[in-house]
């Protein structure tokens, strides 16, 4: 937007404030061009730190015993103080830049849950304290994870295969991943206690998916993954393909440049037996990337229709992108209030799915409920069955009110609005990492390490 001449632009005064936030991680900006990019977060209480009134950045590194010189805001609290002016290799290494970087990322991706078409409430910390603490740089280790204890996320940093250190502050699949265990344990916090593999899968889950929704808001990701407007998605791409940097750090391999694909086939047959958190969160996190496909394909020829018949171009695909992440995003996230409150079992989520869609929108106009029956069909994945007798009870009563003066609401598609930016852990660990151990107590693993340990 061009303002007019001698117009002042709008500062942190106003509730606004000018950012530049990394859009992936430092190994995609180099070899994809996703270098930082200029983003606006609207706060009206930021700080020192940075600060705002539900995260506060507290830069403590306890192997070293020393707390980092935190950002400063300018005078007119427009931005912080030595970073406009930085770009690419440069900006990376400066340790304030990491700082805003994180909370930027922290605050877009808790706008986005709150929002009324999500989660439609703040979201509660489980620590009981007032802000979310993070630690950009915790210590020298290849990890992060969530503390509810000291109700903080703490992000280490190591050196990686080419010698470069790598900062898990600075991947935004990381951070955002984090950010949903914390998130997950506010909503429901008896998943905190690992019960079952199911129970700890789904908190890997929905790390992932938090991670998957934060990259989905990024218009620059939305370019890369929409070249050539494509018919379907790749199955691989910046999106699927999670924590890239670290991924190909701890696995050493430039083949496997990711921590975990979501375009994976895995069933609930291929995890019998076995007790690997990640590997169950993969069944999951592979629902929800293929009811973005569907909804993508199913976006793109009704935004093609609307065009006229003009042939597909890239910007209607990134519409179409757009759309569907929004439902995609909308429909998981939805389902949270529908399962229990501990020991939650995939078969119940499934359930869950199907209900909250039902309960929004009875009409499935998207044929979104029967794509995931398909799905889960496809993943070995069978909804928990229902009395049937309370089924026929609600069936009634959503027939009654489709029949009544007030008609019941129809599926939004929203037009997806880019930002340019958008427990204790387990996030690391996969089963072929010879680096974390397999899934333990969690007494027995802080007995063992003096703290949690992210898997």
């Amino acid at each position: 937007m061009t303002l007019k001449p001698g117009t002042k632009r709008r500062t942190g005064r106003n509730g606004s404030i000018r950012i530049k936030v990394l859009p992936k991680d430092p190994l995609l900006a180099r070899t994809r061009n996703l270098w930082p990019v200029e983003a606006t977060i609207e706060c009206a209480t930021v700080g020192d730190g940075p600060t705002s009134a539900r995260v506060a950045i507290v830069d403590y590194n306890a192997d070293l015993d020393t707390r980092f010189t935190p950002a400063r805001l300018l005078a007119d609290r427009s931005g912080f103080v030595g970073i406009a002016g930085l770009k690419n290799e440069r900006i990376l290494d400066n340790f304030n830049f990491h700082h805003v970087n994180v909370w930027a990322i922290i605050e877009q991706v808790l706008t986005v849950l709150e929002d009324d078409t999500a989660l439609g409430r703040p979201v509660p910390w489980a620590s009981g304290l007032g802000r979310l603490l993070v630690l950009p740089h915790a210590g020298y280790d290849d990890n992060a994870f969530y503390d509810r204890d000291t109700g903080a996320l703490h992000f280490c940093y190591f050196e990686g295969p080419d010698g470069k250190p790598v900062h898990t502050c600075l991947s935004h699949d990381i951070v955002a991943h984090e950010l949903g265990h914390t998130v997950l344990d506010g909503l429901k916090p008896g998943y905190n206690e690992v019960s079952s593999p199911e129970t700890a899968g789904f908190h890997e889950y929905f790390g992932d998916a938090i991670a998957m929704l934060a990259s989905l808001k990024n218009r620059e990701i939305a370019k890369l993954v929409t070249t050539g407007a494509p018919a379907l998605l790749s199955a691989k791409n910046v999106v699927s393909a999670i924590a890239s940097e670290f991924g190909a750090a701890i696995h050493g391999l430039a083949k496997q440049d990711y921590l975990r694909g979501a375009w994976n086939k895995r069933k609930m047959s291929d995890l019998r037996g076995t007790y690997e958190e990640h590997g169950w969160s993969e069944i999951l996190t592979g629902v929800y990337y293929d009811l973005l496909q569907y909804l993508y394909i199913r976006n793109l020829k009704e935004v093609s229709r609307a065009a006229g018949g003009k042939k597909r171009d890239q910007q209607q695909a990134i519409q179409a992108l757009f759309r569907a992440a929004d439902q995609t995003a909308n429909v998981m996230l939805r389902a949270i209030d529908y399962c229990p409150p501990v020991d939650l079992r995939y078969d119940e989520y499934a359930r869950a799915l199907l209900r909250a869609d039902e309960v929004a929108y009875p009409d499935d106009s998207y044929g979104i409920r029967s794509e995931l029956k398909r799905i889960f069909r496809r993943r070995g994945l069978k909804p928990m069955q229902e009395d049937r007798r309370v089924r026929r009870d609600i069936v009634h009563a959503l027939r009654e009110a489709k029949t009544s003066k007030r008609s019941p609401p129809r599926r939004p598609t929203p037009i997806g609005s880019s930002t340019n930016s958008a427990s204790s852990s387990r996030f690391p660990s996969t089963p072929t990492s010879p680096l974390f151990p397999s899934i333990t107590p969690r007494s027995a693993r802080e007995a063992a390490t003096g703290r949690p340990k992210s898997g």
